[in-house]
């Protein structure tokens, strides 16, 4: 697990926010900590300390980005890492397909002991039973799906139901409804308040 930290935690899924990420003002930077989440380390001598391989947690053959097979190792990654995060913002862009699989996950119901063991059966899609995961309520967490960036009407419409089944699994979603958009400015506004944030910025919209 994770030392826990003081400052408010983001979670950063998938390549989309990942680009935003990296362009964050390091006086922004240094008021989180900072998780980014990606599927493969395409170079792989590259490291960086807040950035994880979703690849790296389960063996993935060449040709197996798809829900099923991203459900187990993303299972792995928040077992090891994302039970750290007592709270915090996670953004994401809800046309790729990792932000979709951490949406089905995170929005799983939350098992009671009596159930858990056949909950997460189902959840893991015929999994050993003697596997568990310490299970996470994201109802704490805020959600921002950024603008989508991947512009064909069938991924579109795929994106709006996963925006459709987070608004019940967290505390806020916002989902950004323009192009023209700095991420610096949001997570500036953030710090004051949902209310504040949007007042300040009339391109994010609050989906719940």
């Amino acid at each position: 697990m994770e030392q826990a930290s003081t400052k408010p935690w983001i979670l950063w899924i998938g390549e989309h926010a990942f680009e935003e990420f990296k362009q964050l003002n390091t006086s922004i930077t240094t008021n989180y900590e900072h998780l980014v989440l990606r599927y493969s380390r395409l170079d792989k001598a590259s490291k960086n300390a807040s950035v994880y391989f979703l690849d790296e947690y389960t063996y993935l053959p060449e040709g197996s980005y798809t829900k099923e097979a991203l459900h187990l190792p993303l299972l792995n990654w928040l077992k090891e890492k994302g039970i750290a995060l007592q709270e915090g913002l996670i953004v994401g862009d809800a046309s790729e397909l990792l932000m979709q699989t951490f949406i089905s996950v995170s929005t799983f119901p939350i098992p009671t002991n009596t159930q858990k063991e056949e909950a997460l059966f189902e959840a893991v899609y015929q999994l050993d039973s003697t596997y568990s995961i310490d299970w996470i309520d994201f109802s704490v967490y805020n959600l921002l799906f950024l603008n989508e960036s991947i512009p064909f009407l069938d991924v579109i419409q795929e994106a709006e139901i996963t925006k459709q089944n987070s608004v019940k699994g967290f505390n806020s979603v916002l989902h950004v409804t323009a192009q023209s958009f700095s991420m610096n400015d949001f997570l500036f506004f953030y710090q004051e308040g949902i209310e504040e944030l949007a007042k300040s910025m009339p391109m994010i919209h609050l989906l719940n």
